[in-house]
């Protein structure tokens, strides 16, 4: 693979639902809803996009914010659960656009047909950065809204994951400008606790909240020396194309890595092959690929025609399949 070649791609996924703190079509139940006993309030975050609401609940509830440009709202947070006593509800509320007004409250569903609505808020947002970010074209334009986002990498711009409301507008993105220039997300792909979980083209594989904080990173470095600590062979050259989250907080990453063979055909004496490997890694280790995945490495392998070229890489589209419908693989320590 030659990872110098200039080319762009885009890279889109729709979801029906926006994320934890992100908005989704809101409904307001029937009923006779109750003010809160001390109104909620609004603030600015680090992320010009993103507000913080808190409210004080009396009692178990599951709260929310609604949030629109009218006292129509139409777009709901996801439920934040208060155990029994209540407490401060803190809600990031995700998915507005910039320089733009927003009105919003707080619901708090107590149950029993209980329902608690705060006042009226209004909230305005930032502008974007100075940086240059994916150019989108909604074709054909003005069709209706279904209530989804588009998620979005691209090559080539300062910003390159980006949520686009279906109109083309921006919503949400991830901009890191201490990275190097060129850098590029490879993927990112949304979470259910509503972060986000990002592949840079750095080989720095990090999940962030709504806020853009990075929660949790490793980099080709760390792995590499994580990795030998641990007693395998294996040493990355590079983390790339996709990254998975697994139910028990574990990333899969995929890593391409070089290894010498002897006298492959067309290809006498020592031959570096490139090739891919799958990385099971959690907070404190990692454990290097389960058996169904060995599988099929091993037959990647052994399909590999080194005549036409001394590359391998593994069928990846078929590995996540496999990993995502069958999520609680237990991986082994067997190196391959």
């Amino acid at each position: 693979m030659n990872y110098g070649k200039a080319y762009a791609f885009l890279c889109v996924v729709v979801i029906l639902l926006i994320l934890t703190g992100c908005g989704s079509p809101s409904s307001t139940s029937a009923g006779d809803p109750r003010s809160f006993p001390t109104p909620g309030s609004v603030s600015p975050t680090t992320h010009p996009l993103v507000a913080q609401y808190s409210v004080s609940v009396p009692s178990a509830a599951q709260v929310s914010v609604e949030f629109g440009t009218d006292v129509s709202y139409g777009r709901s947070t996801a439920s934040q659960s208060l155990s029994v006593g209540g407490g401060t509800a803190q809600l990031t509320v995700a998915g507005m656009r910039a320089n733009t007004t927003y009105h919003m409250r707080a619901r708090a569903d107590l149950g029993g047909g209980t329902l608690l609505l705060d006042s009226d808020h209004t909230f305005t947002t930032g502008a974007l950065p100075r940086a240059s970010f994916p150019s989108v074209a909604v074709s054909p334009p003005g069709i209706a809204k279904s209530g989804g986002v588009d998620l979005v990498t691209a090559v080539g711009p300062n910003v390159s994951a980006v949520v686009f409301d279906t109109d083309g507008s921006i919503l949400w993105y991830y901009y890191d400008p201490s990275v190097p220039p060129g850098t590029y997300a490879y993927p990112f792909r949304a979470l259910d606790n509503g972060n986000f979980l990002i592949n840079l083209s750095t080989n720095d594989v990090r999940e962030v909240d709504l806020e853009g904080r990075i929660l949790r990173e490793v980099n080709l470095a760390q792995l590499n020396t994580s990795l030998a600590a641990a007693g395998y062979s294996l040493q990355a050259v590079s983390i790339h194309h996709d990254v998975l989250q697994l139910d028990n907080g574990h990333w899969i990453l995929l890593v391409n890595e070089t290894r010498d063979f002897q006298d492959l055909p067309g290809y006498p004496g020592t031959t570096s092959v490139a090739g891919d490997a799958l990385v099971d890694l959690e907070d404190h280790g990692i454990w290097f690929t389960c058996e169904a995945y060995r599988k099929i490495f091993l037959e990647a392998l052994h399909a590999a025609d080194f005549e036409r070229e001394p590359v391998f890489f593994l069928p990846y589209s078929q590995m996540f399949f496999a990993i995502q419908t069958d999520p609680h693989l237990e991986p082994s320590v067997t190196a391959l």
